[in-house]
């Protein structure tokens, strides 16, 4: 916060800048009784009383004895008003913008905005700014970012005895890397040496030494099979090697869940890749979820033989890693979501949002690992935020 000249507030700054201030000396908020004291001992009795005691009786007060979010209540029907003259009026809505310090009245503002405005608009006309300011590989980082369920690792509830959980250091170093700041500071992979990691720190994520690329695989094979047995679906990992005329080594199967689509068994194969890698940065900085497409169309390419003479359904569970599925492996973990929301009497959408939280928390915990695992954190967490 030093670094940055934060620990200056705007008003002195814009002091020292030479803006003249002017004091407000009427005030609309308080009751006279208690706006007497400030006028007294801040203000030299210059502060004034734009409410009357009767403005300001106790009825008025929530049950909560707060009567600041009534304020905040009112302040935002009056700004979804102005922006509802603004739009009638024919103003762009990329052109409206609200201002509040205030980080409550804010919330409010946005979530009591008229039903005519179009939030989704406004919000994806400040990302396309953003889009357009970045170079690709922040272009691609975001647009994977800001898929669906990629940052639903964040919903999980910390839990050391389930392995939900992620230590100081890999939570401030998967804060950094999923925000895109700089991870390595110029630094080389501590076991590839003269390779650099990256500002992105996208080598880390995909280095062959260390074991980290399996780690990643396994953990979310496990995961996968876990709520695979809790809806009670037969599966069998690791399947498919030296059973084929051929006796040929491939295994398309991480997962073999069997009679999966109209009585054949699926070979689900699970793959992560990086909008990063260079053959696939340009498409992955155009569009969301090309990395993953990618690597589906790879799996498919190399799986598809094979199944085909087993009599199996290939399916392709392609995730890059920020967290974004592609389009098979959405419909898959849909498909399960009903068959474990049936057996255990849930909704869907609870099921999908618990399998999506617990796969992506397990590969941005091993993200974190791999990069600890060649550098050390740049930045405190007090830095970060």
């Amino acid at each position: 916060m030093f670094r940055a000249g934060l620990q200056t507030s705007l008003f002195e700054r814009l002091f020292k800048c030479g803006i003249k201030p002017v004091q407000l000396t009427t005030q609309y908020r308080m009751h006279p009784a208690l706006s007497k004291f400030p006028s007294q001992e801040f203000y030299s009795n210059e502060l004034k009383d734009g409410v009357k005691s009767s403005d300001r009786m106790a009825d008025t007060i929530s049950s909560f004895g707060n009567v600041y979010i009534t304020c905040i209540s009112d302040e935002a029907q009056c700004v979804g008003k102005v922006i509802d003259m603004l739009l009638d009026a024919n103003v762009v809505e990329s052109q409206i913008g609200v201002i509040t310090p205030y980080n409550e009245q804010r919330k409010v503002i946005k979530w009591s905005l008229p039903k005519g405005t179009n939030k989704k608009k406004l919000e994806d006309h400040q990302f396309s700014l953003l889009l357009e300011a970045s170079s690709p590989a922040d272009k691609a980082r975001l647009l994977s970012v800001s898929a669906p369920h990629a940052a639903s690792w964040l919903l999980v509830t910390p839990s050391p005895g389930l392995d939900l959980h992620l230590d100081p250091n890999e939570l401030q170093i998967s804060i950094q890397w999923w925000l895109g700041i700089d991870t390595a500071r110029g630094s080389s992979c501590s076991l590839c040496p003269g390779l650099a990691l990256g500002r992105l720190g996208n080598h880390a994520t995909t280095c062959k030494r260390g074991g980290d690329v399996v780690t990643h695989h396994n953990h979310l094979r496990n995961v996968f099979v876990e709520f695979c047995d809790r809806a009670y679906l037969g599966v069998r990992v690791e399947s498919g090697s030296g059973i084929t005329p051929d006796l040929s080594r491939t295994r398309p199967a991480d997962v073999l869940v069997l009679n999966w689509e109209r009585g054949k068994h699926a070979a689900l194969d699970i793959t992560v890749t990086s909008p990063l890698i260079p053959s696939i940065l340009t498409a992955a900085s155009l569009s969301e979820g090309a990395a993953a497409e990618e690597a589906e169309v790879r799996k498919h390419r190399a799986n598809d033989p094979k199944c085909s003479e087993l009599g199996w359904v290939c399916i392709p569970l392609a995730v890059e890693t920020y967290g974004n599925w592609g389009r098979e492996a959405q419909s898959t973990f849909s498909r399960l979501a009903s068959h474990l929301a049936i057996i255990t009497s849930s909704h869907k959408s609870k099921v999908l949002t618990e399998l999506y939280s617990r796969l992506n928390f397990t590969l941005v915990w091993a993200v974190a690992r791999a990069l600890l695992a060649r550098c050390a954190p740049s930045l405190g967490l007090q830095d970060i935020v």
